[in-house]
Order: C-alpha cells, then sequence, then structure tokens
C-alpha cells in the first residue's frame, strides 16, 4: 500500500471584514489640492484583493494584502467625489464601505 493521495479544501462562509478605512486629510467640508491618502486593513485569512473606487469607478487594485496606506488618484475637480473601499475573499464573499463609512465626500480643486 501507498501514500494516500489527495486534495485538502477549506470551507470559508464568512466575508471579509473591513477593520479600518480612513482618508486623510478630510476634506468634506473645504476644497483642497492635496490627493487624499486611504490607510486600510481587512480581517480575512484568504484575501483575495481589495479595491478602492472612485465614483463607482475601480481606481486600485491590491491583490493579496490584508493593510496599507495607498494615495487614492482619479478624483474629478471641483465636485464630490465618493469613495469607496470593497474586500474581496477567495470565495468571492465581499464587503464595501462606502462613504458614509469612510468619508461623505471628497473635495478636490
Amino acid at each position: 500500500a501507498g501514500t494516500a493521495v489527495g486534495a485538502h479544501f477549506v470551507i470559508d462562509r464568512t466575508k471579509p471584514v473591513i477593520t479600518t478605512a480612513s482618508i486623510t486629510p478630510n476634506a468634506t467640508t473645504s476644497y483642497t489640492k492635496t490627493l487624499p491618502t486611504l490607510t486600510w486593513s481587512v480581517n480575512e485569512k484568504y484575501i483575495s484583493y481589495v479595491q478602492v473606487l472612485v465614483n463607482n469607478q475601480v481606481v486600485k487594485t491590491i491583490n493579496g494584502v490584508t493593510s496599507g496606506k495607498d494615495t487614492i488618484t482619479g478624483l474629478k475637480s471641483g465636485v464630490e467625489n465618493k469613495i469607496k473601499e470593497k474586500a474581496v475573499e477567495n470565495q468571492s464573499f465581499e464587503e464595501v464601505k462606502d462613504e458614509t463609512d469612510i468619508d461623505d465626500k471628497f473635495l478636490k480643486k
């Protein structure tokens, strides 16, 4: 008799949890030329990717990492920009933090 051969499976039925999502500088009441920085972290053992969305358009995808600090690009000048963070794990479960959770709006000069 030989060594048993088989596959190992992990069943993960929980969605990722975005534990930190904050933007600096806070530009919800006045316009700024400074590009914002998003500091984020996700509690998920099997993370696939994290996305940053501006006005519902993906501006950055970060693969396989559960925390980071990234400059947000893709902002429109002279208008309110809606910023969201989306975390997706390997089983396609996801969590989205929208502008009410991160920043109501970001005003860019």
